[in-house]
């Protein structure tokens, strides 16, 4: 940037922090007398949303501590010297410096762009069935014909023999380049699907009935940086502003943050072009943006009228993740207000669902602190469909012995979203199923097969404690499916009813079950369907168990097959 535009870039914002203070109060402690100008690291102590607000539109806050009232955030030497002499109290936090080594001897771990391409291309290989690469457009440096610039891709995975319309489930990551966690996470969930199809019953009925969505990386210029050693967020735009192209720290370089230039509510983001959030030089400037909008909007049909207080209505299809780090967080709409969107509920409900699976903190985005023009926002807030981001670990460069843990424990959250895409605001208020077992798991023509399940109404996790817990409710009933899913309308398959095994439907957790009899299934394998439905008439997301008819006499030996949620 200009040295004059950045000047007044950080006069307009210490204007606008300084009416901050004016309306509500000032930081406690206010600074030293010597002003800290030196770059790094710094913790930034506020006293009102209004002023985290500010902080979080012009600079590139890490954490948030809201019990302890202070920003983690990167800052420039002028920018921690500007707030600073509005009164902020600015604490070195030189702890964090760790986060910002990068290099191949310390993170073997993570697959570079080249690698992730690769990657794709041969599971597209290994499951042509069940999976189709698609160019959705290209990166800001292809786009100005640059040979390091990058096409984007999305890996499409369903299985094409089932032809029937099917929900879609559409997982996103590395939006930010440096946030090296996610990527990783994103083909782990890959691997799982198409690894376990055919073998697993859940994974394999997901992929037959729904579509699966998966950009592994939605910044690919930007990440090319960061295998540089940068600490780049944002794409690699180096035409505006006179900015750094390599910032060790990440408070100064060229680019636009892709999570701040969305259409819906752009705009409230930084206007400077060497900030980490700077949000662009209009709404979906940038390739990345424009493409991914387009691309997301050929999925989902537009459910919710345009209007802020519109709600989408509840049988709502369509699901989004974004994947990010660090934080360990699960956030829904809004992020641009702090009032509540229309479909609040909802969003809670599957948000608490996701966190009891990867037990990270669940609250609408703007909580942690605002944001605008981000994906999230704006796929709910143009189309209706519920979307979510999930912060992943402590790090933005994590290190390679938390990788592993960090994508199991996210694991059963991204398996239960590709379940419910189908009705997302409705399933997850229903009890899961769990704990499936047929027992014998193989069985000649005409054997009794004794059929168990539990059914659960209490997998959820709320955040901060007083936080109120998700609605809980006795379960009221459960059936089973053979070989069809019941809103298949084509097949209309038979309903068949579990009982309590203690005798009653009383409790919010039961154990079910039921004799499946054989004597009129062909031979082969057969796919179990289990739901089960609360006294408030929800019901819950299927689950799935194999049973086998007909095999060979060595395979009836097997006495029972367990599997757990």
């Amino acid at each position: 940037m200009i040295p004059g535009v950045r000047i007044l870039a950080l006069l307009i914002v210490g204007l606008v922090l300084l009416g901050s203070l004016g309306a509500a109060g000032s930081p406690a402690d206010a600074g030293d007398a010597s002003l800290p100008s030196q770059a790094g690291v710094y913790q930034v102590h506020y006293t009102s949303g209004d002023q985290l607000s500010q902080i979080a539109a012009q600079f590139d806050l890490w954490e948030v501590d809201p019990e302890s009232g202070y920003a983690v955030v990167a800052l420039g030497a002028g920018d921690a010297a500007q707030l600073s002499s509005l009164g902020y109290r600015l604490l070195p936090a030189p702890d964090l410096a760790h986060k910002l080594v990068l290099g191949p001897p310390s993170y073997p771990c993570y697959r570079d762009v080249d690698q992730i391409y690769a990657l794709l291309q041969q599971m597209t290989a290994t499951y042509p069935s069940l999976t189709e690469l698609v160019d959705y457009g290209n990166s800001w440096r292809k786009m100005q014909g640059l040979s390091s610039g990058y096409d984007l891709f999305v890996l499409r995975m369903t299985n094409e023999e089932f032809h029937i319309p099917k929900p879609r489930f559409f997982l996103m990551a590395n939006i930010h380049a440096r946030e090296l966690t996610t990527p990783e996470t994103a083909i782990y969930f890959v691997q799982h699907l198409l690894e376990n199809y055919g073998m697993d019953a859940d994974a394999t009925w997901i992929m037959d009935y729904h579509e699966i969505y998966v950009i592994v990386t939605a910044n690919p210029d930007g990440r090319r940086l960061v295998e540089d050693g940068c600490y780049q967020r944002k794409n690699r735009n180096d035409t505006l502003g006179n900015c750094q192209e390599c910032d060790p720290w990440g408070y100064d370089h060229h680019g636009v943050d892709l999570n701040r230039n969305n259409p819906y509510h752009w705009g409230g983001a930084s206007y400077d072009p060497c900030s980490p959030v700077y949000h662009g030089s209009a709404a979906a400037s940038e390739p990345e943006t424009d493409h991914l909008n387009v691309l997301i909007r050929s999925l989902f049909p537009d459910q919710r009228a345009e209007s802020d207080i519109a709600p989408a209505p509840e049988d709502t299809t369509g699901l989004l993740i974004s994947l990010h780090a660090y934080g360990r967080d699960v956030l829904w709409p809004w992020g641009w207000t702090a009032y509540d969107a229309p479909n609040a509920a909802g969003l809670q409900t599957l948000g608490r669902k996701f966190a009891f699976f990867n037990g990270y903190d669940a609250r609408p985005s703007s909580e942690l602190y605002p944001t605008t023009g981000d994906t999230t926002d704006w796929a709910y807030g143009e189309l209706g469909i519920p979307a979510y981001t999930f912060e992943l670990g402590n790090f933005f460069f994590q290190p390679c012995d938390d990788l592993q843990g960090i994508m199991q424990e996210n694991l059963g959250a991204l398996l239960y979203a590709a379940k419910v895409p189908r009705r997302p605001y409705m399933m997850p208020a229903g009890p899961d199923t769990v704990s499936l077992s047929v027992q014998p798991a193989a069985a000649a023509p005409g054997t009794a097969i004794a059929l168990e399940a539990t059914i659960n109404d209490i997998r959820f996790r709320s955040s901060r404690e007083p936080d109120p817990a998700e609605p809980v409710q006795n379960v009221t009933a459960a059936v089973y499916h053979i070989d069809a899913l019941p809103w298949i309308t084509a097949t209309v398959p038979m309903t068949h009813s579990m009982m309590a095994l203690d005798g009653v439907f009383d409790q919010p957790v039961e154990q079910v079950g039921a004799t499946l009899d054989t004597s009129a299934l062909d031979a082969g394998r057969h796919t179990i369907f289990v739901r089960g439905q609360d006294a408030a008439g929800n019901w819950g997301a299927v689950s799935a168990i194999f049973l086998t008819v007909g095999e060979p006499a060595y395979r009836l030996y097997c006495p029972l097959v367990t599997r757990e949620n």
